[in-house]
């Protein structure tokens, strides 16, 4: 796009109407030319705040980031049209959209309503439902069938798609042409709630069949058994690394070639000064039901200003990744599963607030439960936080951990199987954070998005033997 093009105004600003794949209108905000540039660069939407005066990422608190697909301007030059994939919600209310459900002239007699035509096209019948649907699932109504769905979750959502679709069956075996376009609407009404429960627009659906359509690839069945599409790019790489960690015969592993296997932990300088952290039992036990500790887990992407204790630290790292006994084989029994107890993680620590140590990045020393300092406040913000996707949660956490593969020590045993075994670990260990927290009212939230050339140079990492896996911000619920 040539920047020269857009016309700002007296105060550098041009409005961007932001828009859904599937035409649907979701927000409109202001640019500036370092904003627009931001945004082309990024891929990710950038605007300009008039109230506050700076720039400001979409999502970067609240996940619902929107990825640029398409930005054009209007016929003057004066206005932006930015189409984008929304994750979440767009709007600070809440609603899919900042115009969802704010009509004018409904009920101001001072405007004419021109009564609409009956919608012909297919594709907007469904995106308005569509709509509907997913203003239901982020403002739930009681009473609400569609609100029903989404409490009940998938299982449910499937169940009635199954059934819908055998009533359909049913009333076109019977010839009745009014019974099949009833049983129609509402098989593609559950499918609909179906889409918007996996977070999926309808546009996905068009494009696919768009697709077809011009002569890409589709299913050809022969008898009861298909033959796969032709893979589109993303396909053919997941073929790949599937083949390349399949567990066929192959070259021998370290282990196999009696190779001595690397140390349960990266050594610690013998002049080094730790933090020894209190035994986690310290903390009062509390009486948890674990149904309720399941259901209520969520990611919490906000935290108050309260410091965390030592002792509450001290508690997560060991029910993420204590070591509970040592293997003569080089492997550790820990608070997590993993493949063959080879446990390849080392955590790291950007901690802002909590009680008893310094701002700073630490690594935790999990055999001798105890923190290495590394960085101090500043200068491990200044190296860390520009390699994370929302640096404004992590700068307002109590401490976000990160998970960090020395991926030889899996590899010594299970070769390129490892690399599905490492991933496979890190949700173990996420999820006994958030379970953990959710007990003493500490929020968490997973990180996957994030700067893998960036935090790995901050770390020192070569990125194929040692690379950051996966992270998580906590901090007290606000």
């Amino acid at each position: 796009m040539d920047i020269s093009m857009v016309k700002f105004d007296e105060k550098g600003l041009v409005p961007a109407i932001v828009q859904e794949e599937n035409g649907q209108v979701l927000m409109l905000a202001y640019m500036n030319e370092e904003s627009l540039k931001k945004t082309l660069e990024t891929g990710y939407t950038w605007f300009y705040s008039r109230s506050r005066q700076k720039l400001w990422n979409k999502g970067e608190t609240s996940g619902n980031v929107q990825k640029v697909k398409e930005i054009s301007y209007d016929c003057d030059g004066d206005t932006l049209l930015v189409r984008v994939h929304q994750s979440g919600v767009a709007c600070h209310t809440g609603t899919y959209s900042c115009f969802s459900g704010r009509r004018l002239g409904e009920n101001e007699k001072s405007v004419a309503v021109v009564p609409e035509e009956p919608q012909s096209s297919l594709a907007n019948v469904l995106n308005d439902l569509y709509e509907v649907i997913r203003d239901r699932q982020v403002n739930p109504v009681e009473g609400s069938y569609t609100n029903y769905l989404f409490q009940h979750g998938q299982d449910k959502i499937l169940k009635k798609v199954g059934e819908e679709a055998a009533e359909t069956i049913i009333a076109s075996k019977n010839m009745d042409r009014k019974e099949i376009a009833y049983e129609m609407g509402d098989l593609w009404y559950h499918c609909l709630v179906l889409l918007a429960f996996h977070n999926l627009s309808p546009e996905i659906v068009f494009r696919e069949l768009r697709n077809r359509r011009n002569g890409g690839s589709y299913h050809k069945f022969e008898g009861k058994t298909g033959n796969r599409p032709e893979m589109g790019y993303m396909e053919e790489e997941i073929k790949r690394f599937l083949n390349a960690t399949d567990m066929k015969e192959g070259h021998p592993t370290e282990a196999e070639r009696q190779i001595p296997p690397p140390p349960p932990e990266v050594p610690v300088p013998p002049d080094a000064r730790v933090v020894r952290l209190p035994e986690p039992g310290l903390l009062p036990d509390k009486e948890v039901n674990f149904l309720e500790m399941v259901e209520m887990r969520a990611s919490i992407r906000e935290y108050s200003d309260k410091e965390l204790t030592l002792q509450e630290l001290s508690f997560l790292l060991w029910c993420t990744q204590g070591v509970k006994m040592a293997l003569e084989n080089g492997g550790t029994m820990r608070t997590v599963p993993s493949a063959g107890a080879r446990h390849a993680f080392e955590t790291y620590l950007l901690v802002h607030r909590v009680e008893g140590i310094p701002a700073g990045l630490y690594r935790f020393l999990a055999l001798g439960h105890a923190l290495l300092p590394i960085a101090n406040g500043e200068e491990a913000d200044a190296a860390m936080i520009p390699g994370f996707k929302a640096q404004n949660m992590v700068k307002n956490s109590a401490a976000t951990f990160l998970w960090c593969a020395d991926y030889r020590r899996m590899s010594h045993r299970y070769g390129p199987r490892s690399a599905r075994y490492v991933f496979l670990d890190a949700g173990h260990v996420c999820q006994n954070l958030y379970l953990a927290a959710y007990t003493h009212q500490i929020g968490v939230c997973a990180i996957g998005a994030f700067d893998d050339e960036k935090l790995n140079a901050a770390l020192g990492f070569d990125g194929e033997n040692d690379f950051v896996v996966y992270g998580a911000a906590i901090g007290k619920m606000a």
